[in-house]
């Protein structure tokens, strides 16, 4: 079953939280320093913020992210925050990113070249596993190994889940200092390869 971008992910994990808290305080008394308080924990969708700015945004600890396929740019601007971003595990992610919109057939053009000096894709020098696939089947196979291209799977330092629970006891367990420092050397490093490049 597809993930409804529709759901109110927001309402859904301050319920767990909440119905949780007393299970959530034990975890956290179990390790120590620089984790969130449970009592702390409280999820807000971004389309319910007051000030959306990025200087509001990057005031928040951490931020939990189902991507789709027209989200790529939140990614980027997110990362740039040096936000601690919280995503679904590998294997989850093609049911998120695969949901529509970019991934219908309306968008199933074929550049004929593409730059490769007309030998087409399959004579050329290019080669990988997602080429077995056209990006705009239906198919788990084809959704899958097109997905692993994205910077949902390569960037550096995402965080990922396999439920909402482990999302919530990662939230409290994970050392988001840490994490938000080396988005930061990441996101340095990138911005000087661009500039060099261009």
């Amino acid at each position: 079953r597809q993930p409804s971008m529709f759901w109110n992910s927001a309402c859904i994990l301050n319920s767990m939280a909440r119905m949780n808290m007393a299970e959530l305080e034990a975890t956290i008394q179990a390790k120590s320093g620089h984790a969130l308080r449970a009592a702390s924990l409280r999820f807000v969708a971004s389309e319910e913020l007051a000030d959306a700015s990025s200087e509001a945004i990057a005031a928040f600890k951490a931020c939990v992210i189902f991507p789709y396929d027209v989200s790529q740019m939140r990614l980027y601007e997110l990362y740039a925050l040096s936000l601690p971003l919280f995503v679904p595990e590998r294997r989850q992610l093609p049911s998120y990113i695969y949901r529509g919109l970019t991934t219908i057939e309306d968008f199933n053009h074929v550049l004929t070249d593409a730059g490769l000096g007309g030998k087409g894709w399959r004579n050329s020098d290019i080669s990988g596993p997602h080429l077995d696939y056209n990006p705009f089947d239906r198919d788990w196979l084809a959704a899958d190994a097109w997905t692993q291209l994205t910077h949902w799977v390569t960037l550096p330092h995402l965080l990922r889940f396999a439920s909402a629970a482990g999302l919530v006891k990662s939230l409290l367990q994970e050392d988001l200092r840490r994490v938000a420092a080396s988005m930061r050397r990441q996101q340095i490093r990138d911005v000087l390869r661009a500039a060099r490049f261009w």
